[in-house]
């Protein structure tokens, strides 16, 4: 551990400047706890203290693809989902997207307004053999490889 004293020959500036960047730092280590232990219903599009979780400022939204029977793409059913582990789990499968995207791609989407998915979007998708899911209507993607994706034009994704 560094020694905290100052020098006896050490600039003012120097020991201001480790004040300044130490209390930075511990105001970022409490809000990343404080982030850690929030739910999905907490992070509400329309709420202006969103911006500051963007790293562009341009709001996203919370994105839940599901397959039609009600599980996860990780075979995990949604309504089975143990509530002391629901929060983590939701949160490693939530996809997020441009606010943009709420008129056009999601059209097809249920948005839920209460319960632990309040502000999510739910999108159903189905898996082809190559690990690609897609929308019914073939206009999301989704893959490991390049996340989710709008898909355009005339020509038919790959099977």
């Amino acid at each position: 551990m560094y020694q905290r004293e100052d020098w006896e020959d050490e600039p003012s500036q120097v020991s201001e400047a480790y004040d300044v960047y130490s209390a930075e730092q511990i105001a970022r280590k409490k809000d990343a706890q404080r982030l850690t232990k929030m739910t999905v219903r907490i992070f509400r599009d329309e709420e202006e203290r969103i911006t500051g979780l963007t790293r562009d400022g341009e709001m996203s939204l919370s994105v839940l693809l599901v397959q039609g029977d009600g599980r996860l793409l990780d075979g995990q059913s949604l309504g089975a989902l143990e509530e002391r582990y629901r929060a983590e789990i939701l949160n490693m499968n939530i996809v997020p997207v441009p606010a943009n995207w709420r008129k056009g791609p999601l059209d097809g989407a249920v948005m839920t307004t209460e319960g632990p998915l309040a502000g999510c979007y739910q999108l159903e998708v189905s898996d082809s053999s190559l690990g690609v899911w897609r929308t019914s209507d073939g206009r999301i993607l989704y893959s490991s490889e390049f996340g989710l994706e709008k898909h355009s034009g005339g020509v038919t994704p790959p099977e």
